[in-house]
């Protein structure tokens, strides 16, 4: 089955924007699988109570959503893979670093890759979600693959709209889509790139 992986830096966003897609393609319960575990949610709120926060790492284990999606002929079948966030020094915790491990070694049998960024901020030294070299080595892989696409996250934040033109500039020749996971902003134009490359 095809995969398509979002990854990125932590705190980026794609959790959320993972669960909310799910139910944005018409799932009417997400069944999410991690670490050997199956779980079951029916709506994203729940969902997202539950695996979204604040604070970095909470994703440490690649957690793979059964998905279904309508192509030319019928519907196409997939997984969308959540990853842990990767950074751009080695994280002093093994966990997390077993989790940026996992995630790298999908990368190139993914079929389809979805690099998040956060646009609200790429300009903000120091934080955690700030662009950086991870970000950088993502993009030179990516602009390899027919099926990269970058989302520019958080658009319905402070920044993010100076943040896109950067986000542009720093990924020059990717194809970019100003997305907000909260909102939903952008999930037709990500919805139409993986039907094209599944």
């Amino acid at each position: 089955m095809t995969s398509c992986l979002v990854l990125g830096k932590p705190n980026v966003g794609k959790t959320l924007f993972s669960l909310r897609f799910a139910f944005f393609l018409g799932a009417r319960v997400v069944r999410l699988a991690r670490a050997g575990e199956e779980r079951t949610w029916a709506s994203e709120e729940m969902a997202a109570r539950e695996l979204v926060s604040d604070q970095p790492h909470q994703t440490l284990a690649v957690q793979r959503l059964a998905l279904e999606i309508r192509a030319r002929k019928g519907s196409r079948r997939f997984d969308l893979v959540d990853t842990g966030g990767l950074t751009d020094e080695i994280p002093a915790s093994q966990a997390v670093r077993e989790a940026q491990a996992e995630t790298l070694g999908l990368l190139r049998q993914a079929g389809v890759i979805l690099h998040m960024v956060d646009a609200s901020r790429i300009l903000s030294p120091g934080a955690v979600e700030a662009a950086g070299e991870v970000d950088a080595q993502l993009f030179r892989f990516g602009r390899t693959r027919g099926a990269y696409l970058i989302l520019a996250n958080k658009m319905d934040l402070d920044g993010a709209t100076e943040g896109l033109g950067e986000v542009r500039r720093r990924f020059a020749g990717a194809p970019v889509v100003p997305l907000s996971a909260r909102t939903g902003l952008g999930f037709g134009e990500v919805k139409r790139h993986v039907r094209r490359h599944l």
